[in-house]
């Protein structure tokens, strides 16, 4: 006999399992309809944390006074590790601060103050009137300007302009700080949020050597993937290696990437981001030094084409595009409308997804 006219027991354990299994189905495809999953990659000090900073900003709020004061740490280290980083450039650089500094200038390049965590919870008045006092060597102004030729973070011109307001007793960054702050990033970190209906899982990673093992985790399910790039690095050497030319490791790893096969229906987004950096620092003229077939010059529009067209020849597929957007994460109305344009590029992807 078939079982064709079986009653079925809606009333069961077994059934009413079903039944939810079936409808957690449903709102599994239904919610991954609607979620879109970025992936954001790139090498090291790319700015990739900054944009997400930015996304943070725009789309859940901003931050809350706790993340504020968490960011005062931050910062003091960042101004203390920063002024020893520049101190070092000196050493390296073979530049010699005035003798009336030299107290100072020792202080800072042995390190006590990085060891010393009250100082990460309120810079002294004294570690103020060093900073400032160094900050105005001529030397030391000298080894900023060099900063290419040695490892020195972004911004710290900023923080020691700011600094006797960052010592205040009651201060509180605001966003512009936040932005500037400098955290390695290590593991996964995902921010989410939502925009007109549509979920958005932004998943970022370290860019150090040491940190990309870690990649492949993520690969799963991408819907699109933003690759960084910073266009002022160009002159600059890698943290990890300082006999590779970081814009040439993002080369290659731009081509990695767009070779890799978990991605080869993946849309590709490439943030040619810190495009404030590069606006002054391609004033000096010098990139043919590091790229001998670059022949534009200290023309902005120029370098930035020809970089682009740099990564765009690293993608060997003929059928994928390159979605290239000329970037500054510090700058929120750039980011909004950047993001703008690549939330559109989703929307449509998901309206095909849709009508399979």
């Amino acid at each position: 006999m078939g079982t064709c006219g079986t009653k079925v027991d809606t009333s069961s354990p077994e059934f009413q399992a079903d039944r939810a299994i079936d409808k957690k189905i449903r709102e599994d495809k239904k919610a991954a309809l609607y979620e879109a999953k970025i992936l954001m990659l790139g090498a090291g000090e790319s700015g990739k944390s900054t944009i997400v900073k930015q996304f943070r900003i725009l789309f859940l709020k901003g931050f809350s006074d706790e993340d504020r004061i968490a960011y005062k740490s931050v910062i003091f280290y960042n101004c203390l590790m920063g002024m020893r980083q520049l101190l070092l450039g000196c050493l390296k650089l073979g530049l010699h601060t005035s003798t009336q500094i030299e107290e100072h200038v020792d202080l800072f390049i042995s390190g006590r103050l990085l060891m010393n965590s009250e100082e990460l919870v309120t810079i002294s008045e004294s570690t103020i009137e060093a900073i400032v006092a160094v900050w105005k060597d001529k030397s030391v102004q000298e080894a900023y300007t060099r900063r290419n030729e040695f490892q020195l973070t972004d911004s710290l011109d900023f923080f020691f302009n700011h600094i006797r307001e960052i010592g205040a007793p009651n201060f509180m960054p605001g966003d512009d700080f936040i932005l500037k702050a400098r955290t390695q990033t290590t593991g996964i970190i995902e921010t989410v949020f939502e925009v007109n209906a549509l979920r958005f899982r932004v998943v970022d990673v370290g860019g150090q050597r040491g940190e990309r093992r870690k990649w492949i985790h993520c690969f799963d399910a991408v819907t699109a993937l933003i690759f960084c790039t910073a266009l002022s690095e160009y002159d600059q050497t890698l943290a990890e290696d300082e006999n590779v030319n970081r814009m040439g490791e993002s080369l290659t790893l731009f081509e990695e990437i767009c070779g890799c096969t978990w991605f080869q229906s993946t849309p590709i987004m490439l943030f040619l981001n810190k495009s404030d950096l590069f606006a002054e620092k391609i004033k000096k003229g010098n990139m043919h030094e590091y790229f001998s077939d670059y022949t534009g010059g200290a023309d902005f529009n120029k370098g930035v084409k020809y970089i682009r067209e740099k990564f765009e020849a690293q993608n060997q597929n003929p059928s994928r595009t390159i979605y290239p957007h000329v970037t500054c994460a510090l700058d929120t109305k750039n980011i909004q409308f950047v993001f703008q344009a690549v939330r559109h590029s989703i929307n449509v992807l998901s309206i095909n997804m849709s009508m399979k």
